[in-house]
């Protein structure tokens, strides 16, 4: 009878261990949980918030709608024949190409963008040929269905409809 009762002793003393060492894994494994839990900080906050109110360059607001390969409209066109006028991004920034069925006329890269009250930007161009720097100024067409290229570097003063692409 002794040793049945250091039995059920012994039971219950290692049933008690046991437990408590559940509870140490259980609360353990809670910890380990809280340890995963994403914090919200100052630093993602801020993130977040300049994120969200980024808003575009100058130059990508001008040149997103006009992006594209575009013929010369008819109105300005010379006898040397029809140009193309395209706007795209490449690399990290804007780029503008001109060229004519025969080959290229101006192949430039924009460095900077500016914008009048009355919606005339002008882009501060660096001419990938020959790395000299010139103004582009693009004036919006009627109805803003297009716009005039004119350009200090060379004779250029052209009118490119946006969308027509065979003239």
């Amino acid at each position: 009878m002794l040793a049945s009762i250091a039995a059920v002793a012994l039971i219950l003393t290692s049933c008690g261990s046991n437990s408590s060492q559940a509870k140490k894994n259980s609360s353990s494994a809670s910890s380990s949980a809280k340890v995963f839990k994403p914090k919200a900080s100052a630093t993602n906050k801020t993130a977040v918030k300049a994120t969200a109110s980024a808003t575009p360059s100058v130059a990508t607001t001008a040149l997103s709608p006009i992006a594209g390969k575009y013929i010369e409209d008819k109105s300005t066109q010379q006898a040397s024949g029809v140009t193309y006028s395209n706007f795209y991004w490449k690399n990290g920034a804007w780029h503008w190409v001109q060229s004519i069925s025969r080959g290229l006329l101006q192949d430039a890269k924009v460095k900077s963008a500016s914008t009048s009250s009355e919606g005339i930007t002008t882009l501060k161009m660096d001419d990938v040929g020959d790395s000299n720097t010139f103004d582009l100024t693009l004036t919006p067409l009627q109805d803003n269905l297009g716009y005039n290229v004119k350009s200090s570097k060379a004779e250029v003063n052209n009118s490119y409809m946006v969308g027509d692409t065979d003239g």
